[in-house]
C-alpha cells in the first residue's frame, strides 16, 4: 500500500532529530566545541516554546501575550538562542498539526510533550496552527535579516 503512517512519518524526519541548533553550531559540535551549550539549549528550547503556546492559547489580553513573549526571549537570550527556540516552537506546532489530523502518534517529534499538546488542542484548530506555523517562519526570517529579537518575539506573541 502507498502512503500510511510510515510514509507520513518518514516525510517529517526533519523535525524528529530534536536538534534546534543551526548548522554552524552543529558543525562546531562535530568538531568538538560548543556541545554543552547546544545540548543545554536543546533541553530548554521546547519547554520555553511550550510556555509561549500556553500563554497565548486562550488569552486575547495584550499584557499576557507580551508576558508570553518575555518567556520566549528569556533573560539575556541572544539572537541565536531565540532562533533555536523558534525552531522548537515550529516543531511543537508541527506536532499539534499531527494531533489535529489524527495521524499516527508515532510521527510526533516531541512525544514527551504529548500531554501538553493535547491540552492545547482546544485552543488551536487547524487554521490557527497553520497561521502560527507561518508566523514562526516569518519570525525566523526577520531574525535572519537582523530584526530585534524582542520585537520579533512581541510580534509573534500577537500572531499566534
Amino acid at each position: 500500500p502507498v502512503g500510511g503512517a510510515a510514509s507520513v512519518c518518514s516525510e517529517a524526519t526533519w523535525s524528529s532529530s530534536r536538534s534546534y541548533c543551526p548548522a554552524s553550531t552543529s558543525r562546531s559540535r562535530a568538531a568538538g566545541s560548543g556541545s554543552s551549550l547546544c545540548a543545554e539549549s536543546n533541553r530548554d528550547a521546547p519547554a520555553t516554546a511550550a510556555g509561549l503556546l500556553q500563554g497565548v492559547a486562550s488569552s486575547l489580553d495584550p499584557r499576557r501575550r507580551l508576558e508570553s513573549a518575555k518567556v520566549l526571549i528569556g533573560i539575556g537570550a541572544d539572537r541565536d538562542e531565540l532562533a533555536r527556540r523558534l525552531r522548537a516552537l515550529s516543531s511543537l506546532l508541527r506536532d499539534l498539526g499531527v494531533l489535529l489530523s489524527r495521524a499516527d502518534e508515532r510521527c510526533l517529534a516531541n512525544a514527551d510533550m504529548k500531554p501538553l499538546l493535547g491540552g492545547l488542542l482546544k485552543a488551536f484548530d487547524g487554521d490557527r496552527t497553520v497561521r502560527a506555523f507561518s508566523a514562526v517562519d516569518q519570525a525566523v526570517s526577520a531574525l535572519e535579516r537582523n530584526a530585534s529579537p524582542k520585537i520579533v518575539a512581541d510580534w509573534l506573541a500577537f500572531q499566534i
